[in-house]
């Protein structure tokens, strides 16, 4: 998503405006902006408003500028030879936030220095740089496992640690990512030097996703002790299985990832969970193209100072359209805006005689009788 980086604002082409001789005028160009699959969309307040996860999806996020009918479009009983044409119309934008989240089957989970990168590169081809410090991967990791009748991607999600999902170690960032996955990976290091508690890590890293998004948790989890081969104390195992076994109703994986010991066993749970979730998976989302963003129908009124401002799409565009040098094109749009409900709506309002009621870049006068 690198061009997004540098280039915020896309402008399709705007409708050309309506002639005279029986002309009406071209309509703007589709602007197709080309996303990676993935990418979530969220209107300019930051809420969600639909996820492109498959190829091909194809989504309209806001109206394109639409022609200008010809003066002949407008002949009627009482004006047999208008003199006027509309103009073809502006596009308007909207802002939208664009988030990319990595699509990946299983998601490697856990504090760091636990050994997740590690785990990464064994399990698949991946070669993430792996050392002693915490925030060593500042972007999550993803490789391919292949075998014979199957395959997956895994992702290491790194930098989740206590206050993740208030953004704490960049734990916003990359917890958006495990949203993706279909089940997780939870290791836990239980080496007699790490001085930490794998259950207490468990907690506080599940309440973590759950403070963040609670259908994590309803997610499949492996439960993987890591560095078994630093470990001197075979009670520690004990008490740890004997905790998952008991609360969850969970085994438990011990293996070391950098002697590959237990990987085996692990990968067979992995595919055997991977398929069993897969096959209670949703119908894939059509492939169709769907406006996501609906026109604003109704009129919106607000006071801006003394004056009435008046949103809505229907209203500004018939204001963007109107050719104000032409007499006979005001009086059509006023006719227009009369039939929308408009006069009606600012009189509610509360608008009196004289008032000034704003549209899109224009200032009008407000006239009851006649509208503006």
């Amino acid at each position: 998503m690198l061009d997004f980086a540098y280039l915020v604002h896309f402008k399709a082409e705007r409708g050309k405006h309506g002639k005279g001789a029986n002309k009406n005028g071209k309509n703007g160009k589709d602007l197709i902006i080309n996303v990676p699959v993935g990418t979530v969309i969220k209107d300019d307040k930051g809420s969600f408003v639909t996820d492109l996860n498959q190829d091909g999806i194809e989504v309209i996020i806001a109206n394109g500028g639409r022609s200008g009918k010809g003066n002949t479009s407008f002949v009627r009983s009482t004006l047999q030879a208008p003199s006027f044409a509309e103009k073809g119309e502006v596009v308007r934008g909207r802002w939208i936030e664009l988030e990319l989240r990595l699509i990946a089957d299983v998601g490697i989970v856990g504090f760091p220095n636990v050994g997740k990168s590690t785990l990464l590169s064994k399990l698949t081809s991946a070669k993430p740089k792996i050392a002693n410090y915490p925030f060593t991967t500042l972007y999550p990791k993803v490789g391919m496992k292949e075998e014979e009748d199957f395959s997956y991607i895994i992702a290491e999600i790194p930098g989740l640690i206590k206050g993740a999902h208030k953004g704490a170690g960049l734990g916003i960032k990359f917890l958006k990512h495990v949203l993706r996955t279909k089940i997780l990976i939870h290791v836990l290091e239980v080496s007699a030097s790490s001085q930490r508690d794998p259950i207490n890590d468990f907690i506080m890293l599940n309440n973590e996703m759950k403070s963040f998004n609670r259908e994590l948790l309803k997610k499949p989890q492996i439960i993987v002790l890591n560095k078994i081969d630093l470990l001197q104390d075979d009670e520690e195992i004990k008490r740890v299985k004997k905790f998952f076994s008991e609360k969850y109703k969970k085994k438990v994986h011990l293996i070391s990832a950098i002697f590959s010991e237990g990987l085996e066993k692990l990968c067979i749970d992995i595919k055997d969970i991977l398929r069993k979730t897969k096959k209670k998976e949703i119908k894939k989302t059509k492939i169709k193209k769907e406006y996501i963003f609906k026109e604003q129908k109704l009129i919106k009124i607000k006071k801006e100072g003394k004056a009435f401002r008046v949103i809505g799409d229907e209203v500004e565009r018939a204001v963007i359209m109107t050719d104000f040098n032409n007499p006979q094109a005001v009086s059509y749009m006023q006719r227009k805006l009369d039939k929308l409900g408009l006069n009606e709506k600012l009189l509610k309002y509360g608008a009196k005689e004289g008032d000034t009621v704003l549209i899109c870049d224009k200032n009008f006068e407000f006239i009851p009788e006649k509208g503006m």
